[in-house]
């Protein structure tokens, strides 16, 4: 599959596209030129923290349109403690940085994505950006 058939973007609902073998940057590389073809927010969806982190850092070698990392809580559901402060604050600033992107990617790993976040109209009434 060469890379100019990458970039088409499935056309109506339903339509999935699948890609696969692909090593090194080469997903990174797929992936910008998607977010470059498309005119709204992307979510990638990794398997852990760490490709999320290698994508989200690659990405920038690719393309220029922001990519918003959304970091994982680090802790177990019946951990006893919380997560770090910078890790509850990377979080409240991506969500919040949601509220205004229009065109990029929101990237984060799938057992974040199956965790609950606060309302969106909670940033406008309660976070403080500086």
């Amino acid at each position: 599959m060469s890379i100019s058939t990458v970039t088409t973007l499935p056309q109506k609902a339903g339509e999935v596209k699948q890609l696969g073998q692909l090593v090194g940057s080469s997903l990174s590389l797929v992936c910008a030129q998607i977010i470059n073809a498309h005119n709204g927010l992307v979510v990638i969806v990794t398997d852990d923290m760490q490709q999320t982190t290698r994508i989200h850092e690659e990405l920038k070698q690719f393309s220029s349109i922001p990519s918003l990392l959304f970091p994982d809580w680090e802790t177990l559901p019946y951990d006893s403690f919380s997560p770090h402060q910078d890790i509850i604050s990377e979080r409240l600033a991506c969500l919040f940085q949601l509220t205004h992107i229009q065109k990029g990617a929101l990237i984060l790993p799938i057992n974040t994505l199956l965790q609950k976040v606060c309302p969106r109209n909670y940033f406008s009434e309660q976070v403080f950006i500086s």
